[in-house]
């Protein structure tokens, strides 16, 4: 895993300088936000291997949008003309990507709204995944404040 600086004005260009970035050093790349704690390790997994045959994975959120995307070489024009934060982000990358293998992972959430928070709390203290320590840790100690 690797944890860099992010570089860009929006979400569009923070993703192709980050894909821009890995892939040079790397033949394939999957990136996550911090907002997905449910994502467990094997469904990263899951897209690197996807990426052996594809272009594109995308693992698509409840809320129109995606929790990861993994790239095998760097589509820039994929992330420019996104409306970012809005129910219509996966349906456009989508269509951007249609001339290229794509692959999609089960669908999931993020944590965007107060009622993500509370089922991500609930999820949390009924899995006891090793993944998850530091998150239930989290709200052991933080979350009652």
């Amino acid at each position: 895993m690797l944890v860099r600086p992010q570089q860009g004005l929006d979400l569009g260009e923070r993703l192709s300088h980050a894909f821009a970035v890995l892939l040079e050093e790397f033949d394939q790349a999957v990136i996550i936000g911090t907002d997905s704690p449910m994502i467990e390790p094997q469904r990263l997994q899951d897209g690197f291997t996807l990426l052996d045959k594809h272009d594109v994975v995308l693992g698509p959120s409840h809320d129109g949008g995606y929790y990861l995307i993994g790239l095998r070489k760097l589509l820039p024009e994929i992330f420019s003309g996104i409306p970012w934060s809005t129910p219509d982000v996966f349906q456009q990358t989508i269509s951007k990507i249609r001339n290229h293998l794509v692959a999609l992972l089960d669908h999931s959430y993020d944590v965007d709204e107060p009622a993500d928070f509370e089922r991500l709390r609930n999820e949390v203290a009924e899995n006891d995944s090793p993944y998850l320590v530091q998150t239930r840790e989290w709200f052991r100690n933080y979350s009652a404040k």
